[in-house]
């Protein structure tokens, strides 16, 4: 499990530094859908840990799978979960 974590935590990243990401909106009404895709966006949040508020990853998550640099990187573009 802290593989897929650690590697979802990655992508994540690249998408985010990249702009990769266009519509955070997809994202946060993903997480209200009562089908398959929200159920997997929803367990997707719970497992990795990230902030159900933004869909970013905390820091607090990313320091525990060694990403410290990536949670430096992150919170210098303004695109760091703020966490529980």
């Amino acid at each position: 499990m802290l593989y897929f974590v650690r590697r979802c935590s990655l992508i994540e990243w690249i998408q985010l530094r990249d702009n990769l990401r266009k519509n955070d909106y997809s994202t946060q009404r993903a997480l209200n859908e009562p089908n398959p895709a929200g159920r997997v966006a929803r367990w997707k949040m719970e497992k990795a840990d990230w902030d159900k508020a933004t869909s970013y990853p905390t820091r607090k998550r990313l320091e525990a799978l060694g990403l410290k640099n990536v949670a430096d990187d992150l919170e210098r573009i303004g695109k760091l979960g703020r966490g529980k």
